[in-house]
């Protein structure tokens, strides 16, 4: 499972051993995911895979009419400060329970949070921040499972003024998170996926604009398929995503030229790389898509790239 970058480069999350059947992973900011399904070498196999969007922790207030009236970003004290976290409005002493399997690391009274708890879920680098409790039930040190009682929902601290609530926050290694993705109850399907070929290379119908711009007629290998278009791969390694209508296949060449001189083709464009063959100049060439400086072409059986600048202009 990998991260895609703003840079379009990809960040590895998580790899299972081969003999593990199935692996979880909370995914911790909205972003851009890429989960790829790799068989054997020289093995082959049928999957089926179903996503769906919902909450990766319990939500926090034993009650099923409770309900998130404060979100995160409200502004506060007059702008000096925005709120860090949810408010959960229940009625007075309803139980706030874990939000998963883990450990009470504080339990304090004081400040604009009045009684509080802190857990730290187990295996995850991020702590949970229960506020203006009527009452703490737990200790530090103590092992706690999820939907376990850890204190009363009540309005202490700076909520002595409002109705009772949970301020329920979560807070990482960079600091507050918002909460709400986290503990939303609404379970939802994931988009329809669009059938599309995938053995088939495309190419930019326009400029792609991103941190770098990738040019028209850049050539692609796409990887998979979402809602709104292709992830694809850049000749260089790159990944990017772009829509279904700003693509073609490249089967067919964007024009047909001759080689103008002895041109080496190479296997990726890179003059790094071994070139295979050599095109003999005056050679009938179909150019199907380009990449920085070099051409893909199809010249009788032979497809690969050469310099653009081998090429009849």
């Amino acid at each position: 499972m990998y991260k895609q970058n703003a840079d379009g480069n990809k960040t590895l999350l998580q790899s299972p051993d081969t003999n593990i059947a199935e692996f979880s992973y909370d995914v911790p900011e909205t972003g851009d995911y890429i989960l790829k399904i790799q068989p054997q070498l020289f093995r082959v196999g049928t999957y089926n895979l179903s996503i769906a969007t919902g909450p990766s922790l319990g939500f926090p207030v034993g009650d099923k009419k409770a309900y998130i009236g404060s979100v995160w970003g409200d502004v506060r004290d007059g702008g000096k400060r925005n709120h860090e976290g949810v408010d959960i409005f229940a009625a007075k002493r309803t139980p706030a329970v874990a939000a998963a399997d883990g450990t009470i690391v504080g339990v304090r009274e004081g400040g604009i949070g009045g009684k509080t708890v802190w857990l730290r879920p187990d295996g995850q680098n991020i702590t949970l921040y229960y506020a203006h409790l009527d009452e703490q039930l737990v200790q530090e040190g103590q092992a706690v499972k999820k939907g376990d009682v850890v204190g009363l929902v009540g309005n202490t601290g700076n909520a002595r003024t409002t109705p009772p609530h949970l301020h329920f926050g979560i807070y990482g290694f960079g600091g507050a998170i918002n909460p709400f993705p986290f503990v939303n109850r609404q379970v939802k399907a994931a988009p329809a996926v669009a059938s599309k070929k995938m053995t088939e290379q495309l190419r930019l119908l326009k400029d792609l604009k991103g941190a770098d711009t990738i040019k028209k007629n850049t050539l692609l290998l796409p990887l998979a398929v979402t809602s709104r278009g292709y992830i694809a791969e850049l000749p260089d390694g790159r990944f990017v995503q772009t829509s279904f209508a700003s693509v073609q296949s490249a089967k067919q060449p964007i024009k047909k030229t001759k080689s103008a001189l002895a041109a080496a083709v190479y296997k990726t464009p890179a003059i790094e790389g071994a070139p295979s063959v050599t095109i003999p100049a005056g050679s009938a060439v179909s150019v199907l898509g380009y990449f920085n400086e070099y051409a893909f072409v199809r010249s009788g059986e032979t497809e690969g790239w050469i310099l653009e600048s081998s090429l009849k202009g």
